[in-house]
């Protein structure tokens, strides 16, 4: 039982085994403006790719990184019999920036401007149409906050990509998710403010992580009464060297602004119509991280394929299904729709 509750939480906090490896590269795409208006001098993204691309490049998919990820993590849920097969697909997986691989707190000199959900989209497409000079897209596959990127991708590249996949994220978010993630980083201010060990402000966020990844019923069956002290004893984490404390503030607050419809007077329906791809939403109904009614409400206005998870595995649900989701999700990928 102990193992399942660990290997839960580990796929939440990005330590998942990678079973495909391929090089990590950083490309300089000069200087990137944001929507704050201020600028990332000298923008780094971080991306690996793994498969190949035919010979007409159109089996490329970009898959940016979630909440925390790194671009190898990307690596364990692709391949034969996962979210995108690279035998049939090249995936270009990006680091979103923030993460620590990209221009992130962590590797930045100076102050670390505020960044959005959007600033990630816009550093992603100039990487790939300046420096990879890919100028189409079969796909854009996302789960989590890739999945908030996927959403903007729709809205600010609507013809660079055929076919959009976001997998348990948002177009816009509810007071529900504002709150949790507000909670988190609410944490992370008095956490600094206060000198407070960053092993235990650390800490606090992995015990909202497990509280809230998968839902109430998961975890009454999958932790016993008897495991939660020793929990509580191991819960503290050693100081991160990627995704500090930092970087996962400033991702925090990227979602924070996360709304698609942001440049259109905030009125979902005309960001809905910009879209021209083909899109499958996949939700977990269950899922107590992002709220799954946004996603399913706009699929309705652009009648966009949609799959939806009927259990307790919340927002890891994914996980819990891989063999399904991978069937569904690839089949969309090869079909003409």
């Amino acid at each position: 039982m102990r193992q399942i509750v660990k290997i839960s939480f580990l796929l939440i906090i990005l330590s998942w085994t990678v079973c495909t490896s391929a090089p990590l590269h950083r490309a300089d795409i000069g200087d990137l403006r944001l929507d704050s208006g201020q600028t990332i001098q000298h923008c780094t993204i971080a991306y690996r790719v793994y498969g190949q691309a035919d010979e007409l490049k159109d089996n490329i998919v970009l898959f940016p990184t979630w909440f925390g990820g790194a671009t190898q993590h990307i690596g364990s849920v692709i391949g034969p019999g996962k979210l995108v097969d690279t035998t049939r697909f090249q995936v270009i997986a990006v680091a979103a920036l923030g993460n620590g691989e990209s221009s992130s707190p962590s590797n930045y000199k100076g102050s670390f401007p505020r960044i959005t959900i959007r600033d990630m989209v816009r550093s992603q497409y100039i990487l790939l149409t300046r420096v990879l000079h890919i100028t189409h897209l079969l796909a854009v596959v996302g789960g989590s906050m890739g999945g908030m990127q996927t959403f903007q991708w729709l809205v600010d590249h609507p013809r660079f990509m055929d076919k959009a996949v976001p997998y348990v994220g948002s177009p816009k978010l509810t007071s529900n998710d504002l709150l949790l993630i507000n909670l988190q980083h609410q944490i992370i201010q008095m956490g600094l403010q206060h000198n407070c060990p960053e092993d235990s402000v650390s800490g606090l966020l992995s015990l909202i992580t497990r509280l809230t990844a998968h839902s109430p019923s998961y975890n009454s069956r999958h932790i016993s009464a008897e495991d939660i002290p020793a929990m509580l004893k191991a819960v503290n984490r050693p100081k991160q060297k990627l995704f500090t404390l930092q970087n996962y503030d400033i991702q925090l607050q990227a979602m924070l602004s996360q709304d698609i419809s942001a440049g259109y007077n905030h009125n979902l329906q005309k960001a809905a119509e910009q879209i021209k791809a083909g899109v499958f939403i996949i939700v977990s109904k269950s899922d107590h991280i992002v709220d799954p009614m946004p996603a399913l409400l706009f699929a309705e206005q652009i009648k966009a394929r949609t799959y939806i998870i009927d259990d307790d595995c919340g927002h890891l649900a994914i996980g819990c299904h891989m063999a399904e989701v991978s069937t569904i999700l690839n089949e969309f990928l090869t079909g003409s729709e």
